[in-house]
């Protein structure tokens, strides 16, 4: 009858690891989803704040024209628009 019961009681505790294990398992790959969800986050938390501060910058009148004139060489209708290439030395 001993026996009986030390064979039941190590089968309840092989069960038991068995599932303590899986437990642990299922909690790693939790934690590093996690970590990998939490970096993600802080990435995009610093693409929407140079996201915000692109349209405050972009929000001024000034800035724009300025952009505007350096990126697409923007003229005012009442400006001419000269563009200097420099020398060929060859």
């Amino acid at each position: 009858m001993k026996a009986l019961v030390y064979i039941v009681f190590g089968l309840l505790m092989s069960g038991l690891g068995y599932h303590l294990y899986g437990a642990e398992m299922e909690r790693r790959v939790a934690a590093a989803e996690l970590a990998k969800a939490a970096s993600e986050l802080e990435a995009l938390e610093k693409e929407n704040q140079r996201f915000a501060d692109d349209i405050d910058y972009y929000s001024d009148p000034h800035n724009l024209e300025k952009e505007l004139r350096s990126r697409f060489n923007y003229r005012a209708p009442n400006e001419k628009l000269i563009i200097v290439v420099p020398e060929d030395n060859h």
